[in-house]
């Protein structure tokens, strides 16, 4: 009944192991999840207080990086080595993760010799810029996760921490750290602390007759010529798709014709920049229409999803690019026909957004946002005109009344679509500053406009607006220092946030299928896991050195700094690690192609490995793992029990053998639209003058043109 810390790698992965641990029907009791982080802030937390400081967060440590770069760039006249470049976001994001991994290695600026670098010059910049950042820290009251993990250590031994005897630390023995969170470890008192075993490559093979089966082979990965004789089971397969959209496409076919729940499949995948939306518009694709919400999707996506595919993300773009570019009328048209925009009262008059927009068409305001206004009135003017003077529109069916009552309900609708839409536009253009306006007041109104003007219509479009205003809050806080000493373009940033802010991340849950990244998955205990992208260029993949810190430089200042060559041997540890906590079955996939280039695309190195071993054959090269692999998943399915979809369904019917041979006819029985497109090629295409050449045979002689 002790308290035990359990650390993890995230929270998230912490609370899958306990679940599993119940779902073994064993007991967890009183154990409490905690990431390094995490521990370290509990630790430090009265000492934080105590010397009122802050956490850094990761963006204001880029802002710190900023400030201090084009301190001492304006110091130098931009002479020098690192100080002589442009600064930038990236410029400034790596310097700031280079300062970072210098601080975790226990690092100071005096550590810093420029003896260690290739060049003198660049040595002494870094050191100085190593110091400004410190001072800069100090002088803002913050801590950055380097002061935090220093602060941690010192409680455990001088605040009696750990007094308690019955804590217990428990450390998994794959946990990467660096070389300060594992001298915080290290302080933890002697009994207090254990690590427990995970699963690694090339185990001991189990003292069972029974052969193992085909997944757990895969234990094997960094030593194919070591694992025992493939069973051929079927319960790790490898397959190849043409592109990444029929990967994804191939991962949901074989979860259907195979018959698996969603809640028993994780995905794990190596680029969530591609994957991740790619999932989700496939899935939102194959679901019927209307049968479906961004909040009952049936998947869940660890990393969650960029506020991009919300409300107010598209809303905020769009808003930017209609300022940007003087106030342009089609780009407002388009904000009201997608729905971004809050149109107060349009619901009452039973006004729809596609009708709003049509409307906002008709006056010829241009660009400019003075125009709106006064176009607008112009317009409501002249149909306030038509309507008290009835003769005005009836023209030569004054007498019939039918007709007459029509047209004046269209008007007065017309007219009360132009009122809503005065009011909604006057509210916009009052929040809307000039394109010249400053930061400052740029992030004002934006977040005004997600306040008041972008539209929101569910739980996701309100997490949206919730997660970007709490952003713009911060760089509202950033915006003072001027754009010149953060060296940031906080324009262009505001405009990238929402791609760049993801919402709603989640562990598994009932009846959803689970996607997550490949360094953070493979934890959930589910019976079937698939891995995607393992193509040469994404895993391990090509890991340039850090500019700011080459890997001489970094090896000469301290084994505690990592590597580019480092990072890419531990990704391929990782996930042989991963391959070998794996329980059931296993598909493994790369994109063979890519369709946008035109060009042929290789396995990672990591799945040659995995076929090596799958085939019991080590010494087996590419080419013969090529011709031994099933052909490329397309956009046609191979069989009709593959089919995700209708669109699937017709691909499959239409590439088989036994294609029906009446096949245009049904095609043109539920598309009659693509039979006259098909009779007017064939007429245009004859030595006939015919209707779809201009033959008019009612004009009569008359209007004969010869």
């Amino acid at each position: 009944m002790s308290e035990k810390w359990l650390l993890a790698p995230s929270l998230r992965v912490g609370y899958q192991w306990l679940d599993t641990v119940t779902a073994g029907e064993r007991a967890a009791v009183n154990v409490r999840v905690k990431t390094i982080r995490k521990m370290a802030l509990d630790l430090a937390a009265t000492r934080l207080v105590e010397r009122r400081l802050r956490p850094l967060r990761d963006r204001e440590g880029v802002f710190i990086a900023g400030i201090v770069f084009n301190r001492l760039r304006s110091r130098s006249k931009a002479s020098g080595y690192l100080l002589s470049l442009e600064p930038g976001p990236p410029l400034l994001s790596r310097l700031y993760r280079s300062l970072s991994e210098i601080r975790l290695a226990g690092l100071g600026p005096e550590s810093l010799s420029p003896s260690s670098f290739e060049v003198d010059t660049k040595g002494t910049e870094i050191a100085q810029l190593a110091a400004e950042y410190l001072a800069e820290l100090e002088s803002r009251k913050l801590a950055d996760y380097a002061d935090i993990l220093r602060l941690a250590a010192d409680a455990v031994v001088e605040d009696k921490s750990f007094a308690h005897p019955e804590l217990f630390v428990l450390v998994p023995d794959d946990l990467d750290l660096a070389l300060l969170e594992r001298k915080l470890l290290e302080r933890v008192p002697d009994g207090q602390l254990g690590y427990f075993a995970t699963d690694w490559p090339c185990p001991v093979p189990e003292d069972s007759t029974e052969p193992l089966p085909d997944s757990r082979l895969l234990a094997w990965l960094t030593s194919p010529a070591d694992a025992p004789e493939p069973k051929k089971d079927g319960t790790a397969k490898i397959f190849r798709a043409k592109g990444e959209t029929n990967e994804v496409r191939q991962v949901l076919r074989c979860i259907l014709a195979q018959g698996y729940r969603l809640d028993q499949v994780e995905v794990l995948h190596t680029d969530a920049d591609a994957y991740v939306p790619l999932f989700f518009e496939v899935i939102q694709a194959v679901l019927p229409e209307d049968s479906w919400s961004m909040d009952e999707l049936p998947v869940t996506f660890a990393e969650g999803l960029p506020v991009r595919y919300s409300r107010p993300g598209q809303a905020l773009a769009g808003w930017l690019d209609w300022i940007q570019q003087n106030f342009p009328q089609i780009r407002l048209v388009h904000l009201v026909q997608e729905g971004l925009i809050e149109i107060p009262g349009a619901e009452e008059q039973g006004l729809d957004y596609t009708t709003l927009a049509g409307l906002l068409r008709k006056p010829g305001i241009g660009l400019g946002s003075e125009r709106y206004l006064e176009k607008i009135d112009l317009w409501i003017g002249s149909l306030q005109k038509k309507i008290e003077k009835p003769k005005s529109f009836h023209g030569d069916d004054e007498n019939d009344e039918q007709d007459s009552q029509s047209a004046l309900a269209r008007l007065e609708t017309e007219l009360a679509g132009f009122r809503v839409l005065r009011e909604a536009v006057a509210g916009l253009i009052e929040i809307s500053p000039a394109g010249q306006a400053g930061d400052r007041e740029l992030l004002e109104c934006a977040r005004k406009f997600l306040s008041d003007s972008a539209r929101s219509a569910t739980e996701f479009d309100n997490y949206a607006r919730k997660a970007l205003i709490e952003h713009i809050d911060e760089l509202r806080g950033w915006a003072g220092e001027g754009q010149a000493s953060l060296g940031f373009d906080l324009r262009s940033l505001l405009k990238s946030l929402p791609a760049e802010v993801n919402i709603q991340g989640s562990g598994p849950r009932p009846g959803k299928l689970h996607v997550a990244n490949i360094s953070s998955g493979g934890h959930s205990a589910r019976p079937v896991t698939f891995i995607v992208g393992l193509d040469d260029s994404r895993y391990p993949g090509i890991r340039p050195q850090d500019p700011i810190l080459l890997d001489d430089e970094r090896r000469s200042l301290s084994d505690g700094l990592p590597t580019a060559q480092g990072k890419i041997d531990r990704a391929v540890e990782d996930f042989a690690r991963l391959l070998a906590r794996l329980r059931a079955r296993v598909a493994l996939s790369f994109s063979s192609f890519d369709p946008v280039e035109d060009r042929e695309k290789f396995p990672s190195p990591v799945l040659l490995a995995a076929f090596r071993v799958l085939s019991g054959e080590p010494d087996i090269d590419q080419g013969e793992m090529f011709s031994r692999l099933p052909p490329p998943a397309s956009f046609a399915p191979p069989e009709q029990s593959h089919a995700i979809n209708h669109s699937d369904w017709w691909l499959w019917r239409l590439c088989t053998q036994s294609r029906p041979g009446n096949a245009g006819e049904i095609v043109h029985r539920a598309f009659s639209h693509l039979e006259h497109g098909e009779l007017a090629e064939s007429m245009r295409a004859s030595a006939d003058f015919t209707p779809f050449d201009g033959l008019v045979a009612e004009a009569g002689k008359e209007r004969d043109p010869t």
